[in-house]
């Protein structure tokens, strides 16, 4: 039997996510970790680092409910005004400087990589952006349930001419003092690490295929005296995860060629 619709069908096809090596970011380089005053701050930004008695004058939004019913007193969150909230992810999207390693491109393992680090950002609390030059950018949003619009958007990630170093200067008027910004790229150009390091907080991830090329760890060294925390990711180091996504919650059916119907797969808990 054939069927033609008129009807438009899209199908998205998500990029897996991935084990990734633990130490690959580097929460102590982020906003906040060395503040040269040691007591809390009343600035009321999104980032709560304590918790005092309540006063009279302070706002109800500032209550801290669990730490009230707990200690049966009333008690106010305080905020670390230079805490990072909000995260950027800066996918290298540049054609020319893509490379192959087993098969896959080195621009498919950024994607992973990019939708895998922010699946465990989200989950840590923080706000979580994309961008990429020649694709629209996602601006970051906080909360699990955010996964799924940066995925479609790392889904239909594109290459194209422009530089790294180009696109870091485009994205400026984007980033806030406070936010972290980390960059996944296998080039090893010296030029963007100057619009890079104009950044308040920069950090770099070099992808590279296994064994790591002599010229990788050089230019790893060079990032990391120029006051840019880096680290190296080996093409095998990005291990996806079967069934990633986590419970199948629906029915499928198939229909055979005499009409029959009969159930394809139930709702069960798939084990990654």
């Amino acid at each position: 039997m054939r069927q033609v619709t008129a009807d438009p069908l899209e199908i998205v096809v998500y990029p897996p996510l991935a084990h990734l090596p633990p130490d690959l970011l580097r929460p102590r380089s982020a906003p906040g970790s060395q503040r040269p005053l040691r007591q809390p701050l009343s600035a009321e930004t999104t980032q709560a680092s304590t918790t005092r008695d309540y006063a009279p004058g302070d706002s109800l939004r500032r209550v801290h409910w669990p730490t009230t019913a707990r200690r049966e007193k009333w008690s106010v969150k305080e905020f670390d005004p230079e805490a990072a909230a909000r995260v950027w992810l800066i996918v290298d999207s540049q054609a020319g400087v893509q490379r192959e390693a087993e098969g896959r491109s080195s621009l498919e393992d950024l994607i992973i990589t990019a939708a895998s680090l922010s699946s465990h950002l989200l989950r840590s609390g923080l706000a979580v952006g994309i961008l990429a030059a020649g694709n629209a950018p996602l601006p970051p949003r906080p909360g699990p349930h955010s996964l799924w619009v940066l995925l479609r958007g790392l889904a239909g990630l594109n290459a194209g001419p422009t530089s790294l170093g180009s696109a870091l200067q485009a994205f400026q008027p984007l980033l806030l003092p406070q936010d972290l910004c980390v960059v996944l790229t296998p080039s090893l150009d010296p030029a963007w690490s100057r619009p890079l390091r104009l950044l308040a907080h920069p950090q770099a991830v070099l992808w590279a295929a296994d064994p790591c090329p002599p010229e990788v760890q050089s230019a790893r060294l060079r990032l990391t005296a120029q006051g840019i925390p880096t680290e190296i990711l080996l093409s095998p180091q990005i291990r996806v995860i079967p069934a990633a996504y986590g419970a199948l919650r629906r029915w499928e059916f198939r229909a055979t060629g005499t009409g029959r119907v009969v159930v394809q797969a139930r709702p069960r808990e798939v084990q990654p």
